[in-house]
C-alpha cells in the first residue's frame, strides 16, 4: 500500500524541476496527453503511456511541494525503496530512484569540499596551469587581505618579538591551532544548517557548546604546550613562558569555537554560502585575535622579568 507524503512544504515546483535537472526523474505522466509531452519536453525527459508505468513500482509518494529536506527525510525512512512525485493536480511527474538520490548528495558532497577549499566546481584535475591559476587567484588575492590584518597585529609588537625571540617559534603553533578548531567547528555548524537542524536564532546552545568545548581542547593542548616550552626555555623564562603560552591557547580556541560556529550562522542569516564565505572570516578572527592575545600577554609577562 503506497503511502501518501502531501502537502509536506511550500517550495512549489521548483523542488520537481530541480529533481528533473540533476536526473533523478525518468519520465512524466498527466491526464492530458499533450500536457504530458509538453512538461517532457520542457524537462527533457521522456512521456510515460500511464501513470502505472510509472507508479506500479513506488512504496512512497511525495509533491512537488515537499521540500528538498522532507524528500531526504523520507528516503532516510525508505531507503530501499522507489518514490513516486506528484504535481499540485497530483498527477503523477515522475519518480525518484534511492540510487540516483545517493549519486546526487555525492555530487553535493564534493561541491561542498571545493566550496571549503575556495576551488571552482568546474575545476578539473587534468586542468592546465593557466586555467588552474584564472579560477583560484580570486580566492588567495582575498585571503592575501586578511594574512595583512594578522600581520599588522604582530608590527604592533615588533618590540616585544625582538626582546623574546623565543615568541617566534610559538607563534605558529598558536594561529594553526585556533585555525583547525575553527575550521571544525565551522564544519558541524555548516553541517547542521545543511540538514535544517540549526539556525541564527536557534543557535545559542550551538555556540555555547562550540565555545565550551574549545576551552576544554583549549586546556588540554594549552596544558601539552606549556610544558614542551617550559622545559625548552632552558632557564631563561622558565613557567611564566609556558603560562603565557598555555592561556593563549586557551583564549584562541574559545575564539575559534565561538568564531567558528557563530559566523556560518550569520552568513547563513544574510543570504551567503557559509560553507564559501565562513573560512576566510574565521580564520582571520583566530590568527588577528590569537597573535594579539599571544603577543599582548608576553608583553605584560615576559618584558618585565627582562
Amino acid at each position: 500500500m503506497k503511502a501518501g507524503v502531501i502537502g509536506m512544504g511550500a517550495m512549489g515546483s521548483g523542488m520537481a524541476r530541480n529533481l528533473h535537472k540533476a536526473g533523478l526523474l525518468a519520465a512524466v505522466w498527466n491526464r492530458t496527453p499533450e500536457r504530458a509531452q509538453e512538461i517532457a519536453g520542457e524537462l527533457e525527459v521522456q512521456a510515460a503511456d500511464s501513470p502505472a508505468a510509472l507508479a506500479q513500482a513506488c512504496d512512497v509518494i511525495i509533491t512537488c511541494v515537499s521540500r528538498d529536506e522532507d524528500v531526504l527525510a523520507v528516503f532516510r525512512e525508505n531507503s530501499e525503496r522507489t518514490v513516486a512525485v506528484l504535481d499540485e493536480e497530483e498527477d503523477i511527474l515522475g519518480v525518484i530512484y534511492a540510487s540516483d538520490l545517493l549519486r546526487l548528495i555525492d555530487e553535493a558532497a564534493g561541491e561542498t569540499l571545493y566550496e571549503f577549499t575556495g576551488v571552482s566546481e568546474e575545476e578539473s584535475v587534468l586542468d592546465g596551469p593557466v586555467e588552474k591559476v584564472r579560477r583560484r587567484y580570486k580566492w588567495l588575492i582575498l585571503n592575501l587581505g586578511t594574512a595583512f590584518m594578522a600581520a599588522a597585529v604582530v608590527g604592533l609588537f615588533e618590540s616585544t618579538i625582538a626582546a623574546v625571540a623565543i615568541l617566534a617559534a610559538y607563534m605558529p603553533v598558536v594561529a594553526g591551532m585556533g585555525g583547525n578548531a575553527g575550521t571544525q567547528a565551522m564544519a558541524v555548524t555548516v553541517r547542521g544548517i545543511s540538514l535544517g537542524q540549526v539556525s541564527l536564532s536557534t543557535g545559542k546552545r550551538v555556540v555555547a557548546n562550540e565555545v565550551i568545548a574549545g576551552a576544554a581542547n583549549g586546556v588540554i593542548t594549552g596544558a601539552l604546550v606549556a610544558v614542551i616550552a617550559t622545559a625548552f626555555s632552558f632557564g631563561e623564562f622558565g613557567l611564566a613562558l609556558g603560562a603565557v603560552i598555555g592561556i593563549s591557547m586557551v583564549a584562541n580556541l574559545v575564539i575559534a569555537g565561538f568564531f567558528g560556529a557563530i559566523t556560518p550562522l550569520v552568513l547563513d542569516r544574510l543570504g551567503f554560502d557559509p560553507a564559501t564565505s565562513a573560512t576566510i572570516f574565521i580564520t582571520t578572527a583566530t590568527d588577528v585575535l590569537g597573535f594579539f592575545v599571544f603577543l599582548g600577554l608576553a608583553r605584560a609577562v615576559l618584558l618585565p622579568l627582562l
